[in-house]
């Protein structure tokens, strides 16, 4: 199949345009369909449509996450063309979409057809990497927000998975009183082992209370109504893996909650996309030698 342009970077933050610069500035054929700032790759050509995107051109670099809803792509500038299923039908032999937490339909789809798929955040380096610019951005948000140095102030992280043990060891380098609260035995186990304080969910309502910040990482509920209850109204809490608390519930009570989403986009997105785009490359030249 002919294709017009080597790529097209398709709506996600400001990880995607720098992609698109940098790709432009390796003289790779590149068009774009609404990025976050296509200010940043101004010699890049905007496609009118989706369509016109995905059917010019051989690889796709769409969002990461790739959809918060399971409807429509992730994208600042959302259009109605700017769906799951839309894209899905446009996908044809010799395409090769990148991109991350791709949804799990899509990936069934991808089984049964012809495509080459590849998701960022499953790959071990990019996630690790990925978790970096999530706790420098969450700290970010915390200094931003909340009128206390960090410096030991009583910080409880929810969950000990990938971020979480980025962000714990990222707030010890600046003196915080780090405790971890986990559901799983070895998380537990293995926060303990790198000198933590650690608490079993079960025994939060006691404690948490004394907390000036509690940074939510587990994307299933942890912190039910009658434990919100008892947070002070001057704790931070910040949720980046929304699902561990009611936010609605937690306005009512008058509670300082932040979302905290796409950090990376919005506090590294340069150094993301520099990541990114080594690896896409690095993928291309294994999967496809011959082609790139």
């Amino acid at each position: 199949m002919s294709f017009s342009y080597d790529f097209a970077i398709i709506g996600g933050d400001a990880r995607l345009a720098y992609m698109a610069f940098f790709l432009h500035m390796q003289n790779a054929s590149v068009i774009t369909y609404k990025l976050s700032e296509p200010g940043l790759c101004p010699g890049c050509p905007q496609a009118s449509s989706l369509k016109e995107a995905i059917t010019s051109s051989r690889c796709i670099i769409g969002p990461i996450p790739m959809s918060r809803d399971g409807i429509t792509i992730n994208a600042v500038n959302l259009q109605e063309d700017l769906t799951l299923s839309n894209l899905q039908s446009l996908l044809t032999d010799g395409h090769r979409l990148f991109a991350g937490c791709i949804p799990a339909g899509l990936r069934e789809y991808a089984g049964q057809h012809p495509f080459f798929l590849f998701d960022y955040m499953q790959d071990e380096g990019l996630a690790i990497f990925n978790t970096i610019a999530t706790a420098e951005g969450v700290i970010a948000e915390a200094i931003l927000h909340q009128p206390v140095n960090l410096h030991q102030s009583r910080c409880l992280i929810l969950g000990f998975g990938r971020c979480a043990k980025t962000l714990a060891c990222k707030l010890r380098g600046m003196s915080a009183d780090i405790a971890i609260s986990a559901r799983s035995p070895r998380a537990l186990s293995e926060a303990e082992a790198c000198g933590y304080s650690i608490l079993p969910l079960r025994a939060l309502p006691e404690v948490i209370s004394q907390y000036k910040y509690i940074f939510n990482t587990v994307p299933a509920r942890i912190l039910e109504s009658e434990t919100l209850a008892l947070i002070r109204p001057d704790t931070l809490l910040l949720d980046i893996a929304p699902g561990g608390f009611d936010p609605a519930e937690a306005e009512r009570l008058g509670l300082h909650s932040r979302l905290s989403l796409g950090l990376p986009g919005k506090y590294a997105p340069k150094a993301s996309a520099e990541a990114l785009l080594k690896q896409t490359l690095a993928v291309l030249k294994q999967q496809f030698p011959l082609s790139g």
